[in-house]
């Protein structure tokens, strides 16, 4: 049987020994069914080394900044986990923050 994530979060809410989020939801996910997480986490590094791979093409290196002005999308998402993979420091500028 399958937990779906709002029982997900009640049960860590619940935990008494300490873990981080992210360990307990990796010891948690075999229990999702149909193999979910693991189809979405192999697209996600697929996509990830793809714009990492463009990236260092650029020229792109540990230490240097990029400045990116795009609206949130899960495409960005991918760029900040390529960038970070690279050491590379990301300056967002937020097409849709408007100055009165």
């Amino acid at each position: 049987m399958g937990y779906s994530i709002i029982q997900l979060s009640l049960r860590f809410a619940k935990l008494k020994k300490k873990m981080t989020v992210r360990n307990y939801f990796i010891e948690k996910i075999p229990m999702i069914e149909n193999s979910f997480y693991d189809y979405f986490l192999e697209i996600i590094k697929q996509f990830g080394n793809q714009m990492r791979n463009a990236l260092i093409r650029l020229g792109i290196q540990s230490g240097d900044t990029i400045g990116t002005y795009v609206n949130n999308s899960s495409h960005y998402i991918i760029f900040i986990l390529a960038a970070i993979s690279i050491g590379a420091i990301l300056v967002p500028l937020n097409p849709s923050y408007k100055i009165c």
